[in-house]
């Protein structure tokens, strides 16, 4: 058991904002897995969000017809929600250190 600020008595170390549960580090494979997810989703996620800005300024400019309403709002929210999910697993990726 580790004593952390007065008489708080925690199961798991805790030591430079690392989470050690038992005392046992993960293997560096989940951390390779980790990295490679976060890059995947975050140019899913810009790239989700390029083409929806793409779309709608080729749009505006005539050079395709009227795009679906719904489909924009598609591009948008895969791309904002493929963006917040890489930050997401990049705080996790950093839990694995």
């Amino acid at each position: 058991m580790t004593m952390l600020r007065g008489d708080i008595k925690l199961g798991h170390q805790i030591g430079a904002g690392r989470l050690h549960i038992g005392g046992v580090r993960m293997p560096p494979v989940f951390k390779a897995l980790a990295t490679i997810a976060v890059w995947v989703l975050f140019v899913v996620g810009l790239f989700a969000l390029v083409t929806a800005f793409a779309r709608l300024t080729g749009a505006g400019m005539g050079f395709s017809s009227s795009p679906e309403l719904s489909l924009m709002y598609a591009y948008f929210g895969f791309g904002i929600s493929g963006l917040f999910l890489s930050v997401l697993a990049m705080k996790l990726r950093k839990g694995l250190e």
